[in-house]
């Protein structure tokens, strides 16, 4: 058993791929949710060994390993609205933190998930009165996000600035003149593809870069995001919320910030007192891992004898034609990667020794991207990759952080003349091949009869 954990990198490379334009949204405040429970998870002492990073589509198609994972999700587009709860995978046992329902119509599947796995954490009070009349054990607890600690970070262009985050075009005549001098401008969002991110950086990266204004500490935050006001609040930040019209998602926020809408934008205080959140925010916290804890004590060892027996007690049921041989190509793997340095690479070949060595590597080499599938002889899709021919590995010649791993035991013969014709590297290609015994071989074996004698 091990702590799942949901990861902004692996989720919008997930949507890159699936993508029908190869764009996908980049959201600061989905990073923040992510970011907020793996702090939670160092609180309370777990070992990044323990922890196993996934993305949202994988919440359903995971199949592996027990997980248990802590979710501050909104169940929206993004993520499939309420489907997801229906669609679970069965090794992953939800710890439901800090949920908010788009839809409030839940099918009768979705609303059995839900009583399994309760008591629900709530988001808003909207999504709290609707687990209530459905008779599903509840809380309002607020959005996770709010515990999450920023580094302070000195960036002097920021110093006593009022950062104005997607705020309605309706304030700017109620902006004071005085004040226009110290707004500074944040995007919480970009659409983009992932060919259009600089080299070498990741979603991760873009929006810690985000989040480091919030470690500036700015005089103030305005905003319609969110996001932007709870990244504000959980760090000490004086934030306003400017809304073109109310919505639920914002309703628990208002114990804490002043909401306006387009009726009351001249209304407006540009000076709003800091809020005392400390006491909210630790007993957050304390409660996120006591539920954490309570359902890793009731699953653990339950989960723990499961995943020791699986083997056995699924052989026959998960049996393929298929020989596994990935272990050596594993030892390579460790033996050439660096677990803190980024590398692109791609399967040649869909079948169970990719679908090992792919856990494996999303397991121990986070910034490791799966980027290319290929096959010699069809067209097939993997991970949201359309396959391709192996001769375009040769436009990665030059791309010394790329490599193939050759998981066909067919294609692991013909890759030297692949790579030879296309220019690629021999030594950037990790190849599955049956390791027999030969006749030389029996010549190096030492000779224990001997001692046995």
């Amino acid at each position: 058993m091990k702590f799942g954990l949901l990861d902004f990198d692996l989720t919008v490379d997930a949507y890159w791929n699936d993508s029908w334009n190869q764009k996908a949204l980049l959201n600061v405040g989905d990073a923040a949710e992510y970011l907020a429970v793996e702090q939670i998870y160092r609180s309370m002492g777990i070992d990044s060994s323990q922890i196993f990073r996934i993305s949202i589509p994988e919440l359903t198609s995971y199949r592996g390993e027990s997980l248990i994972v802590a979710l501050n999700i909104a169940l929206d587009s993004y993520v499939g609205y309420n489907m997801i709860l229906e669609r679970l995978s069965p090794d992953i046992i939800p710890v439901f933190l800090g949920m908010s329902f788009t839809s409030a119509d839940l099918s009768p599947q979705q609303i059995e998930c839900l009583k399994r796995y309760a008591p629900i954490g709530c988001r808003d009070e909207r999504s709290y009165l609707r687990m209530q009349s459905l008779g599903i054990p509840c809380y309002l607890n607020g959005c996770v996000a709010s515990v999450l600690q920023i580094k302070a970070r000195e960036i002097p262009k920021l110093h006593n600035k009022i950062l104005m985050i997607d705020v309605p075009y309706g304030v700017l005549q109620h902006i004071p003149q005085e004040l226009k001098e110290d707004i500074v401008f944040l995007n919480q969002e970009i659409y983009c593809k992932k060919s259009e991110m600089p080299q070498n950086f990741l979603p991760s990266d873009w929006a810690k870069g985000v989040m480091a204004y919030y470690g500036s500490k700015p005089r103030m935050v305005v905003t319609s995001r969110f996001h932007g006001a709870v990244l504000a609040l959980a760090n000490d930040i004086p934030a306003v919320i400017t809304l073109e019209k109310y919505t639920f998602r914002f309703s628990w926020l208002r114990n804490y910030c002043p909401i306006y809408t387009e009726e009351t934008f001249r209304q407006i205080q540009w000076n709003p007192a800091s809020v005392d959140y400390g006491s909210v925010r630790s007993l957050m916290n304390e409660v996120a891992e006591q539920r954490i804890r309570e359902v890793a004590g009731h699953y653990q060892k339950l989960l723990t004898l499961t995943d020791l027996q699986r083997s056995t007690v699924s052989e026959e049921a998960e049996s393929s034609n298929q020989v596994l041989y990935y272990q050596r190509v594993w030892k390579e793997i460790q033996k050439t990667w660096d677990p803190q340095k980024e590398y692109s690479y791609g399967f040649w070949g869909v079948n169970e020794n990719t679908r090992a060595l792919l856990s494996l590597i999303r397991e121990n080499y986070p910034k490791a991207r799966l980027t290319d599938i290929y096959d010699m002889f069809k067209t097939v899709s993997y991970e949201g990759l359309v396959s391709k021919a192996p001769r375009e590995l040769g436009r990665y010649r030059n791309q010394q952080d790329y490599y193939v791993i050759v998981t066909a035991y067919l294609a692991s013969r013909v890759v030297p003349d692949i790579c030879d014709e296309c220019g690629f590297p021999m030594e950037r290609s990790f190849r599955c091949e049956r390791n027999f015994i030969l006749p030389e071989d029996l010549m190096k074996a030492p000779v224990v009869a001997e001692e046995i004698s």
